[in-house]
């Protein structure tokens, strides 16, 4: 019995040994990626995508609009750029807009898996309500989409302007907030394929196209890739050119019966100083 008892103890030690033996430093299996070219050799370099701008050319054609950018940290770079800088060139008020929390030094780009920027904000989701304005961008990146989809300020910014009239344009997986927000059910829309189910689960109808315009004003692009990024900012500057001709026309009408009517009254003075 001592024989038994004894070697039972061992075992019972040597397996105690070995446990303490497997145990290992948290830090030493969870390191910091310390540098980019770390990155590259991980072969995790980034997604950049082309982001070439078409030739300007009337630099105030959106003079006077209001355009804003929904983002949150990790946002597909070009998503934002491209129709950022491709707005600005042309004279809109473009603005980016984020989370309350986000840091004063803005929300960060990424290329796919790298934070790669970082973009300054104008102002929160919250206080962005209080502007009209005359489109709402979104554009992808999974974490950026996953936060604004999430954030109720950002969702009531999204409803609040729709329901106005403002264009509603969403890239990517930028598409889930339409989800949210309650526009995609009976909509057909595109995205990055990613997404199909999530939208298609929703009730909307998916397309796999660059661009697709829903009657009124919707319209949702599918990914960074190749022609699809400037596509989907040209098809925002064509649904903007009609709103800026709309202006343009009622502006005119105004002024037609304005100098009607001062027309009117100068005769009717005229009569009364006979």
């Amino acid at each position: 019995m001592i024989q038994k008892s004894s070697f039972l103890c061992a075992l019972i030690l040597l397996f105690g040994a070995c446990v303490v033996a497997a145990k290992r430093d948290e830090n030493s299996v969870f390191q910091l990626v310390a540098s980019l070219q770390q990155e590259d050799s991980a072969g995790l370099p980034g997604l950049s995508y082309d982001g070439t701008q078409p030739t300007v050319t009337n630099a105030t054609k959106f003079t006077g609009l209001r355009i804003a950018f929904l983002v949150a940290h990790c946002f597909e770079e070009v998503e934002l750029t491209f129709p950022w800088i491709y707005f600005n060139n042309r004279g809109a008020d473009v603005q980016i807009l984020a989370p309350s929390w986000t840091p004063s030094q803005g929300v960060v780009s990424c290329e796919y898996v790298r934070a790669h920027k970082w973009a300054a904000v104008s102002m929160n989701f919250k206080a962005a309500q209080a502007v009209k304005w005359d489109a709402i961008v979104v554009p992808g990146g999974v974490w950026s989409s996953t936060v604004v989809r999430n954030d109720a300020d950002a969702i009531a910014l999204i409803q609040q302007q729709y329901n106005a009239g403002a264009l509603v344009a969403t890239v990517c997986s930028g598409s889930t907030v339409l989800i949210n927000a309650g526009l995609a059910a009976g909509r057909t829309l595109t995205g990055s394929p990613a997404i199909r189910i999530d939208l298609e689960n929703a009730g909307a109808q998916y397309l796999d196209e660059p661009v697709v315009a829903e009657s009124g004003n919707l319209i949702t692009g599918r990914s960074p890739q190749g022609q699809d990024t400037q596509l989907f900012a040209e098809a925002i500057d064509q649904y903007l050119e009609k709103v800026v001709a709309a202006r343009e026309a009622s502006s005119s009408s105004g002024s037609r019966v304005s100098n009607l009517y001062n027309a009117i009254s100068a005769a009717v003075r005229a009569l009364f100083d006979a």
